[in-house]
């Protein structure tokens, strides 16, 4: 199964193939944060991390506590999410490339959360099955071969009660232009709606993002494992 992760910006003039993207992300991971910065992700995802910490306060449920963030790159939906909940105490970080995930390092440092490093992708066996309070997933599953694959192991990486959030790529003349570079797919919100509830997750919701780049490229998803 391939899950090396969205990078979501035009870098260079010709296309990276599958095969070819952690070497790509490792070239391109010193100036990656900043281009997440530059495009409003950040903003994006706080908005997503809002939305979920008002949906857990509304119906008290379980704390956000252990998080896996798969294909987390440099950490920015992680730090949205830990801005969002004081109750987190530990974030793991997944990605493919090591080189992404050491410059992740110096952006968790005004947090009191423990973050661990894992070089590793979607399936890695040393992720254990319902150990995580919440899964965070900002722009994977474009590029793997079978998303509902992919989204059948977020939800048994959860434990009974836990919630993912995932950010996905949508259908726009923008988005084609990143993709012909990445080579990565784009679901319409129904067409991700349809799959959370086909693998099993519940509660599923839809969170458009308003403004800047985000706004035309991506949609925001929240759903439980019951």
């Amino acid at each position: 199964m391939k899950a090396l992760g969205l990078r979501g910006k035009i870098f260079g003039s010709s296309q990276i193939h599958s095969k070819d993207l952690k070497s790509a992300y490792d070239r391109f991971a010193h100036r990656w944060h900043r281009g997440i910065l530059r495009m409003g992700y950040n903003q994006a995802y706080d908005k997503l991390c809002h939305f979920d910490a008002t949906y857990r306060s509304k119906e008290a449920e379980v704390s956000s506590g252990r998080v896996l963030d798969v294909g987390a790159g440099t950490g920015a939906l992680s730090l949205s999410f830990l801005r969002h909940n004081d109750d987190c105490n530990r974030v793991e970080l997944l990605d493919p490339s090591r080189v992404m995930l050491e410059f992740s390092r110096e952006n968790f440092t005004d947090f009191d959360a423990s973050v661990d490093l894992i070089e590793g992708g979607i399936g890695d066996q040393r992720i254990r099955p319902k150990t995580y309070d919440t899964v965070l997933c900002a722009h994977v599953i474009e590029h793997t071969d079978d998303p509902k694959e992919s989204l059948c192991w977020m939800m048994s990486c959860l434990k009974p009660g836990g919630t993912v959030l995932l950010a996905v790529s949508k259908p726009h003349w923008c988005t084609s232009l990143i993709r012909w570079k990445w080579g990565h797919k784009a679901y319409e919100p129904d067409q991700l709606v349809a799959m959370l509830n086909d693998v099993g997750f519940e509660q599923v919701e839809a969170v458009s993002f308003r403004y800047g780049p985000p706004s035309r490229m991506s949609y925001g998803y929240r759903a439980r494992r019951i």
